[in-house]
């Protein structure tokens, strides 16, 4: 995981990671895209603050809220880092 000293010097990273993801190669996949999904209202947003679940048949939003609510808890500092890790991980796997 990158150690960073300076917030600024995170945020400026995550916001590059952010951008770069929308232009890779090939679309990743859907599992993929929910991950980054996560962390990125985790990062943006903190803890998921929608206590109810939606409902089980609107299948799209459900999983985007299980995406969400599975980083609750995790600092904005330490979301951003780990969807730079992933956003780096991604440009190998599709190039």
């Amino acid at each position: 995981m990158i150690q960073y000293g300076d917030d600024t010097e995170l945020d400026q990273d995550f916001i590059r990671a952010s951008e770069e993801v929308k232009h890779l190669p090939k679309r990743p996949t859907d599992r993929d895209l929910l991950l980054l999904y996560g962390l990125y209202k985790q990062a943006n947003e903190g803890s998921c603050k929608e206590s109810q679940k939606p409902p089980i048949y609107d299948l799209k939003n459900t999983a985007k809220w299980n995406a969400w609510s599975a980083n609750s808890g995790m600092s904005k500092n330490r979301a951003k880092t780990e969807y730079i890790s992933l956003v780096e991980n991604f440009r190998k796997k599709y190039a």
